[in-house]
């Protein structure tokens, strides 16, 4: 018993370290209209929200030109909180998908960001719904 114990701990460690917090880090008060959000962090994987879509989402929205006005922060350590829809041209299940693909994306600061300013960030997605075959 005692040899699963200390995996069992570790494996339980690193996935906790692994996660994002339940709260935004922040080293000072966010920029709230920055002149350009890659000034500070550049985004390092971009989670496209339709390949979250099921069939029959897709078959719905099928060449429709999706565009979803969002409003998020990213913290000082380049996560994503408090994601906003703004304004969508879809239904709320896509705009949930939208909400999900953001808070997985992640954030490195830009080579001019030494102090990890943390931003509100304001994106406009624009993504055409295809068909498939």
């Amino acid at each position: 018993m005692r040899k699963l114990y200390l995996p069992l701990v570790l494996s339980v460690f690193l996935g906790a370290c692994a996660t994002k917090g339940s709260a935004p880090y922040l080293t000072s008060e966010p920029l709230a209209k920055p002149d350009s959000v890659s000034n500070y962090w550049v985004s390092t994987n971009n989670e496209q929200p339709l390949k979250y879509l099921t069939y029959e989402q897709k078959e719905s929205c099928a060449e429709q030109n999706i565009i979803v006005k969002t409003k998020y922060l990213i913290d000082s350590n380049g996560d994503v909180f408090n994601v906003e829809i703004i304004e969508a041209n879809t239904d709320a299940a896509l705009q949930r998908l939208v909400e999900k693909s953001l808070q997985k994306r992640d954030f490195q600061p830009s080579k001019s960001n030494i102090a990890l300013q943390p931003v509100i960030a304001y994106s406009k997605l624009e993504m055409k719904c295809e068909q498939e075959a």
